[in-house]
């Protein structure tokens, strides 16, 4: 039997179109484009902490996240997670070396895994550090016993290394492991070695001459890097902290912030003898800074918020806030509060800022929550007590709210209100080890991701 097409009537016809208009607004508005969110760089795509999920739940108090899934295969260490397109990458200890790992996301399955060092890197807390940087279809990363390395993130082919201790002189200033998750900017590749020439290093990749006419970088091909410039140790001078010690030399633990302050653009990086500006393109040291630096381990990542800097220290450190202002052209600090170790101090679970007020946990191994005025410096809640949780507390910005995870496995939601310290419920992980739920959380697209040593459980916030 012969079909025949018939038109609509034009009024039908609209109102059909109306409706399919907004069928697909309304189904582009809730489940996006595909190309879902990212968290290409440890804390976050800005270095912040901060997420770009939206609409998660305003309570936990009647129902806690769901558990959707469990990647298993991480490897033994404290790493955090890079997420990208769907993929789940991070690094981790096997019982023979470490190696870097790529999941996918949607189904858990391990898609590669690449050794980077010969055998188990041998410091105090054994188990990865750091948390693989993705730029490009690349992943830059750091074995803890001191090497950065270049992989293909499709295939976790290694496209090139450097040893910190053959190639810089690289020291750190205590025992516990390069930790340090490297800055990537453009074709700038920033580290930090600790060497007594090589302090701070800025390496760019060119394509070597067998992978491609005039230069061009092919996908997965052989790269070479070169030198840009490297700071010397002894630019920072002899500092000394608030309670008037002698700090340490070499690396910390802590990773390159990139920010524009008053015109000047800067890379802060928190080492051994303090807090220090550098220069992107000369490597000029800008400023320095030691108040509350310590002569163990300076692990929190400085914060920008605006035109206010602030970095901290536990134990024996401090927190200080300072704001950038110029003199003759250069940048200089103003310190606005620096808190002495027994008041405030972040260990190493990294600070929120938001609306012009810093969350985090305080206290060495104590994870107090605490909301601090940024251009007041005064505290305006916590600082002294407990949240459901127990030990240091590492924290993400989600709409917000702050995530709170705690040591002992525990993750709390926050109101980010500086009015009081409203606590919206809390979960205990599926899986907690030991008391060292050290690795920062992630939220991603939605989901809210925590590793724990082997394992990553990915958890629905919407």
């Amino acid at each position: 039997m012969k079909r025949f097409s018939v038109p609509l009537p034009v009024n039908r016809f609209a109102s059909l179109m109306a409706r399919s208009t907004v069928f697909f607004l309304l189904f582009f508005a809730f489940h996006g484009t595909g190309k879902g969110e990212d968290w290409k760089n440890f804390r976050g795509n800005n270095r912040d902490g901060k997420s770009e999920t939206t609409g998660i739940g305003s309570s936990w108090e009647r129902s806690a996240p769901g558990l959707v899934r469990i990647l298993e295969g991480a490897g033994m260490g404290y790493a955090s997670l890079c997420v990208v397109k769907n993929r789940v990458y991070t690094t981790g200890n096997s019982d023979r070396s470490q190696f870097v790992v790529g999941f996918s996301l949607e189904t858990g399955e391990q898609l590669w895994k690449t050794e980077i060092v010969d055998v188990i890197p041998n410091h105090a807390t054994p188990g990865s550090r750091s948390t693989p940087t993705w730029f490009a279809g690349n992943l830059y990363v750091v074995a803890s016993s001191g090497q950065i390395l270049c992989l293909d993130d499709s295939t976790g082919k290694i496209r090139w290394q450097k040893n910190f201790q053959k190639e810089y002189g690289g020291k750190l200033m205590s025992g516990w492991g390069y930790s340090e998750s490297p800055y990537v900017d453009a074709d700038r590749i920033v580290f930090t070695p600790g060497g007594e020439n090589d302090l701070v290093v800025a390496l760019s990749e060119v394509a070597s001459p067998a992978d491609g006419q005039n230069g061009v970088q092919q996908p997965g091909g052989a790269v070479q890097v070169q030198t840009e410039w490297s700071l010397p140790e002894s630019m920072l001078g002899n500092g000394k902290n608030l309670e008037n010690r002698s700090l340490l030399s070499g690396a910390a633990y802590s990773s390159i912030l990139r920010s524009t302050n008053l015109g000047v653009t800067q890379y802060i990086q928190f080492v051994a003898g303090g807090i220090v500006g550098i220069d992107p393109v000369s490597g000029k040291l800008l400023w320095s800074n030691s108040s509350v630096a310590n002569r163990t381990a300076n692990i929190c990542m400085p914060l920008v918020y605006e035109d206010y800097l602030v970095y901290s220290s536990a134990p024996g450190g401090g927190l200080a806030i300072y704001r950038f202002e110029k003199k003759s052209g250069e940048l200089n600090l103003r310190p606005v509060r620096v808190f002495r170790s027994r008041q405030l101090q972040c260990h190493h679970g990294g600070m929120i800022a938001h609306k012009g007020f810093l969350y985090f946990g305080s206290g060495e191994n104590r994870g107090y929550p605490t909301c601090v005025d940024l251009k007041q410096g005064t505290i305006r809640w916590g600082g002294s007590f407990r949240g459901p949780g127990r030990g240091s507390a590492s924290v993400v910005y989600v709409d917000d709210k702050v995530l709170f995870r705690d040591q002992n496995g525990v993750v709390a939601l926050v109101e980010a209100s500086s009015e009081k310290y409203n606590l919206l419920g809390h979960f205990r992980q599926e899986i907690a080890s030991n008391n060292r739920s050290w690795a920062h959380p992630v939220v991603v697209d939605g989901k809210l991701l925590l590793r724990e040593q082997d394992q990553i459980m990915i958890y629905d916030l919407r």
